[in-house]
């Protein structure tokens, strides 16, 4: 090793500080996208896996009448399709728990075995392991539902409950509360209550489902259809795959962006403090590539550091990770723990050649310059100071003022620097903020205001005449062909209710508290939800379709309501019945404020009480990760600022030990010195909030077709002024750690720099 490069490195010992700073930061980035990588990559492969080899469905659908099975084997053979009878029924345990019990699936939907065995005894049931796994439950263990008593056989999972909602409209899953389980044929029968029987299908070939639905609607009534891809239980866990890896890559890269900035100031400063010795190392022989190689040891050195700690611990906690993964989504882990070796390379390659890149720019561009005019100071600094104080017109009286300022616009890019940071740490606070702010909105305005009914019946048969106690309702599935004439680029599957004018238990108000109900007249009412995922106004023409019945309606929209679960669509009773090809006055569900006392033939029931306490259970992780949310924050904030501030107390130490000398004491020098930046830590404070909601709202928009409901996005005041609080707490923790470096400073300083 040469002198020049012995010489980095210890300049780089001496400044320790400065760039551990920078390769914690650097490394933090790397470690994200590793660990964000690696387990969702695991993730993907195992539910890959899993929907090919346990054939998940591509469509179910409830039938108003059962078929026979001659009747399947025609459509089987005819469609080229698989069709599953499943018969389903839901028990419940006691203390707000519940089971949805199936008969064994044995060509769709095949059970994967965790542990034990499937049922074969009447007695033996099979539970969901991630329900298992939330209640404590084992193989051998005895579940009691209602008089019997039944022997845990296995513990299993369902490829069309890898997301385990109780019902599809549903936001949330609890599998504290709610399991699915699987029974003998014979231990069907012991259950008590009235089950109901559906079938799962998949295409052995190319899908024929417009030709196979019309088939089927000729022999039987079709109550409920839906398509795999339209599934929440089964698509759920693409949306997050898909919303992670964007994660991945946008998160990681913008910390990334802050170190290479970081880096970049420190050379800077560097090659400008030594900018005399390059002109000396140039003039006594020394070859500019020699000094570039040098120099570049910086970049190298915090781009290797820093990329092997970020790759060893994000492989380190990719385990852990993966496995909250597995046990959120009702998914085995089929997929061996696997290093991704391309994200690897990347971590490393990526960062490490950007740093060299960046760092090469800069320090080439400083020895384009002959030796003489290195020897010299450099004017053009001086001039562009110079301008940008006269710029300035400084004509403030105190001169506490026109010092922190003239300190302030001497480093534009530092400034730059730190609000970059700020921003940054903002965001992060902010997701966190208003996330717990959107739910408890979502909560209150969806389920406690607009939803005045506690319990839902879907009725697998069509009803008729007037409904004992409750509203009755109309409901059908369709999709949006267009909108305002416009075709879309793919149909957007739809929840159209048909409700009458005088219901009491729906209340259906815009965001200013009209009531919508009134104006609705033969038009329509949509959804928060649905206006979000096509971008719909008021007035806008919908044309709707209606599979079952091969039948289009256009309707305009009269009103948005603050509805932000299900993409749905309210309309008069008559009119959905017409086009859906029902009888005039009938009904196919009730909301009710009571439960029914012996509800015969529902496929479907909702419980308003148990959805909003699946909210509160997602309540509780939700205030963990706004926990590390703000310690991330946190540290971002006491590593940008710190490095900023040291660098000030290095270039100023003349500066300060004069003041010392004139007798300023530690506590005015630091305000002077290193409080500079609070009026930017403010400004860049309100400027992250607006980038947060807009980056948050466009997040929203962008899944509001595949998740089925929209966060309402906004600030309350209370938690602007806690995040305020928190980025603040950063910076005074960062302006402590530079004072300690500030009262070290002697007053032999000044001695030194009349010396130099």
């Amino acid at each position: 090793m040469n002198k020049l490069s012995k010489g980095v490195l210890r300049e780089i010992r001496k400044s320790k500080f400065q760039y551990s700073g920078t390769i914690v930061l650097l490394g933090l980035a790397v470690m994200l996208y590793v660990m964000l990588n690696t387990s969702i990559h695991a993730l993907e492969e195992s539910n890959e896996q899993f929907v090919k080899q346990y054939v998940q469905e591509d469509f179910h659908v409830f039938t108003g009448t059962p078929l026979k099975k001659q009747q399947m084997e025609e459509l089987e053979q005819k469609y080229q399709v698989l069709l599953e009878e499943r018969k389903g029924k839901d028990v419940f345990l006691g203390k707000g728990k519940s089971l949805r019990v199936f008969t064994i699936p044995e060509t769709v939907n095949i059970p994967y075995v965790e542990d034990g065995k499937l049922p074969e005894k009447d007695n033996e049931i099979a539970i969901a392991q991630s329900y298992a796994t939330a209640n404590g439950l084992s193989v051998g263990d005895t579940l009691t539902i209602g008089q019997e008593k039944w022997t845990i056989s296995g513990t299993i999972y369902l490829p069309d409950y890898v997301y385990m909602l109780k019902n599809v409209n549903d936001l949330i899953q609890d599998p504290a509360s709610f399991g699915i389980a699987l029974v003998s044929d014979k231990g069907f029968e012991r259950l008590e209550g009235t089950g109901v029987t559906f079938y799962s299908g998949h295409w052995k070939k190319g899908e024929q489902a417009d030709e196979f639905r019309a088939a089927l609607s000729s022999i039987t009534p079709i109550i409920l259809w839906m398509n795999g891809d339209e599934n929440p239980r089964i698509t759920y866990i693409e949306t997050e795959i898909q919303g992670t890896k964007t994660t991945t890559k946008v998160f990681p890269l913008f910390i990334a962006g802050i170190v290479v900035m970081m880096v970049l100031v420190l050379l800077k400063r560097r090659l400008e403090l030594q900018r005399s010795q390059l002109g000396t190392l140039l003039s006594i022989g020394y070859r500019k590539g020699e000094i570039v190689r040098a120099f570049l040891l910086y970049p190298v050195l915090i781009g290797l550091v820093g990329s092997v700690l970020g790759i060893v611990s994000g492989l380190f906690f990719s385990i852990p990770i993966t496995e909250i993964y597995t046990q959120f989504f009702n998914l085995p882990l089929l997929h061996d723990f696997q290093v991704n070796v391309e994200a690897l390379v990347f971590a490393l390659i990526v960062p490490l050649s950007l740093l060299c890149l960046v760092s090469w720019y800069v320090i080439t561009r400083q020895l384009r310059q002959s030796p003489i005019d290195l020897l010299r100071p450099s004017l053009q600094q001086r001039k562009n100071r110079i301008h940008r104080e006269r710029f300035i017109r400084f004509r403030l009286k105190k001169f506490s003022s026109r010092f922190r300022l003239r300190m302030l616009t001497r480093h534009i890019g530092r400034m730059i620097l730190l609000s970059m940071g700020i921003i940054l740490a903002t965001v992060l606070l902010m997701y966190g903020f208003i996330s717990m702010n959107s739910m408890d909105t979502l909560l209150n305005k969806t389920y406690k205001e607009s939803f005045k009914y506690e319990y839902a019946y879907y009725f697998q048969e069509l009803q008729r005449g007037d409904a004992k106690s409750g509203d009755p309702f109309t409901f059908a599935e369709g999709s949006i062909l267009s909108v305002n004439g416009k075709k879309l680029d793919e149909d957007q599957t739809v929840s159209v209710y048909g409700i009458d004018p005088s219901v009491k238990l729906l209340r259906l108000e815009n965001g200013q508290g009209h009531r919508l109900l009134s104006s609705m007249g033969e038009g329509a009412i949509v959804t928060k939800a649905l206006a979000y995922a096509l971008n719909v106004q008021e007035g806008d023409e919908l044309l709707l379709w209606s599979e079952s019945n091969q039948k289009k309606l256009s309707v305009t929209v009269k009103g948005i309501a603050e509805i932000y679960t299900g993409t749905s669509i309210y309309m008069n009773r008559e009119a959905v019945n017409d086009w859906a090809g029902y009888p005039d006055g009938a009904y196919v569900g009730i909301w009710t404020k009571e439960p029914l006392s012996h509800p015969q033939g529902v496929y479907m029931t909702e419980s308003k009480e148990d959805m909003i306490q699946s909210f509160k259970s997602l309540m509780k992780p939700m205030r963990y990760s706004l926990f590390i949310m703000s310690g991330l924050a946190f540290v971002i904030g006491v590593i940008i600022v710190s490095l900023i501030t040291n660098l000030i107390v290095d270039e100023n130490t003349i500066t300060i030990s004069l003041m010392k000398i004139m007798g300023y004491q530690d506590r005015s020098i630091a305000s002077l010195i290193l409080n500079i930046y609070t009026p930017v830590v403010f400004f860049s404070y309100l400027l992250g909030i607006p980038v947060s909601l807009f980056s948050i709202d466009a997040l929203v928009r962008s899944i509001a077709d595949e998740t089925n409901y929209v966060l309402p996005v906004g600030v309350d005041y209370r938690m602007a002024v806690l995040g305020l609080f928190f980025i603040y707490a950063s910076y005074y923790a960062s302006l402590w750690i530079s004072r300690r470096k500030l009262k070290k400073v002697s007053l032999q300083e000044v001695l030194k720099g009349q010396e130099r």
